[in-house]
């Protein structure tokens, strides 16, 4: 076989598929070569030009933003929704509010809690028909609940 493009000998068979069109050439190494090299560079479309988000209150770009990390107002939160919402789950792996108590800070319970976890314990104790882990939550309810 020749080579599609210079007739020399050819050691590659390419397949390409561009918008539906297939095309099937066999070309030589030094071809094979100007081809990738031409298929890389007119295949990279150039980035459209995003427009700058400005906060209308205090002149704050988004793009300072994003480097420093400062809002310029309460308005810009508004204004860089977006990029806060993209922003938010890597700084803090989520846009939900969780309570510090269930982030390691241990709060210690109030006496409602408690009665509220004991009585629950309980209801399941009893569910599984395990009457002494039962009889040791009630005494425990009965402690902090002496009516």
């Amino acid at each position: 076989m020749k080579c599609y493009k210079c007739g020399m000998p050819a050691t590659t068979f390419v397949t390409t598929t561009i918008n539906g069109n297939t095309t099937q050439q066999y070309l030589c190494d030094e071809c094979y070569r100007q081809q990738q090299h031409e298929f890389y560079f007119h295949s990279r479309q150039p980035q459209p030009k995003v427009k700058e988000v400005v906060c209308p209150q205090c002149n704050t770009k988004q793009s300072e933003f994003l480097k420093t990390g400062f809002l310029g107002c309460p308005n810009c939160y508004k204004a860089f929704e977006g990029a806060i919402d993209k922003l938010l789950p890597k700084i803090q792996g989520s846009t939900t509010h969780v309570p510090r108590k269930h982030m390691g800070v241990v709060e210690e319970e109030s006496r409602t809690e408690k009665l509220k976890r004991l009585n629950l314990q309980l209801y399941k104790a009893k569910m599984a028909m395990d009457y002494e882990q039962a009889d040791k939550i009630f005494k425990q309810i009965k402690e902090l609940d002496p009516k």
